[in-house]
């Protein structure tokens, strides 16, 4: 069964990076309760800055901490001038960000065309584990996504900027009342929520080839990965990417892939009907 051993390396890396593209969806959503449909055009916007520092010959890991800056302040500016006017009213927040990820695509597509980008891999080679090959690139990947659930974790739960972001979510009027500045603290939330998505964009930008609707294969996944694992739950959302990745690869290394996905797909189904609020929740007090 040496097929199994692989399989479950390459859904170790394939949890890996769908962590990585859910976890700034954990932020918005989870914290903020807010569906952010242009999730997708920050991925995008994180590649595309990848792109374009490696392109100007900086390092490629000055070009991953470029393009979550970038995002994390352009996620910051559309929260300070669309997204605040709509918290409470997800249909006109489902609007709103569906039109930001309309804008985003359309000007990526003005400033590069369609002409798809590619980005040089950062590390080349393979690493060897057993008789088996892996490129080495994964393990970065691997290593990455555990050093930002940490990161988050640490930041959500032992500092004060984490503190204020919990206890909005808990309780706005009462956390007001207390003195926290809850507008400056949505606005660092949603830029943060965005700069991890443009992390991840940047991350799996030598992976994907990089054009203007690559961010739209990643919405309905990181969705679906967040709901399954618990809205407002980290570990769950690391869980849950674990769950879909390894099922998948392990039923893609004895079937087709398509019918694979069909099952995990309807897994996911079954969950959402007898565990709404995700596998990994929190209990409601």
């Amino acid at each position: 069964m040496a097929i199994l051993p692989i399989q479950l390396m390459n859904g170790l890396f394939a949890a890996s990076v769908l962590l990585l593209v859910s976890i700034g969806m954990v932020v918005i959503f989870g914290n903020m309760n807010v569906v952010n449909l242009a999730h997708g055009e920050f991925i995008m916007a994180g590649a595309y800055t990848a792109w374009g520092l490696c392109e100007l010959g900086l390092p490629f890991s000055l070009s991953v901490i470029g393009a979550f800056a970038l995002t994390a302040i352009l996620g910051a500016l559309c929260e300070r001038l669309v997204i605040k006017r709509f918290y409470a009213r997800l249909e006109e927040t489902l609007l709103a960000t569906y039109a930001i990820s309309v804008i985003m695509t359309q000007i990526a597509r003005l400033l590069f065309s369609s002409m798809k980008k590619l980005v040089p891999l950062p590390v080349s080679g393979g690493l060897s584990i057993g008789s088996l090959v892996f490129p080495a690139y994964n393990f970065v990947v691997i290593a990455v996504a555990v050093f930002v659930v940490l990161f988050v974790c640490v930041l959500f739960y032992k500092t004060g900027l984490g503190k204020k972001i919990r206890a909005i979510r808990q309780n706005r009027q009462m956390a007001q009342c207390l003195g926290i500045n809850t507008a400056v603290t949505d606005t660092i939330s949603f830029g943060l929520g965005c700069g991890l998505a443009g992390l991840a964009g940047a991350i799996i930008a030598p992976l994907k080839i990089v054009y203007p609707a690559m961010g739209s294969a990643y919405l309905m996944d990181s969705f679906s990965t967040v709901v399954v694992g618990g809205v407002d739950s980290f570990v769950g959302t690391a869980m849950a990417s674990g769950l879909i990745s390894e099922s998948t690869s392990v039923l893609g290394g004895f079937m087709s892939e398509i019918y694979a996905q069909i099952i995990v797909l309807i897994g996911i189904i079954l969950v959402l009907r007898f565990r709404p609020n995700g596998l990994f929740s929190k209990e409601k007090r």
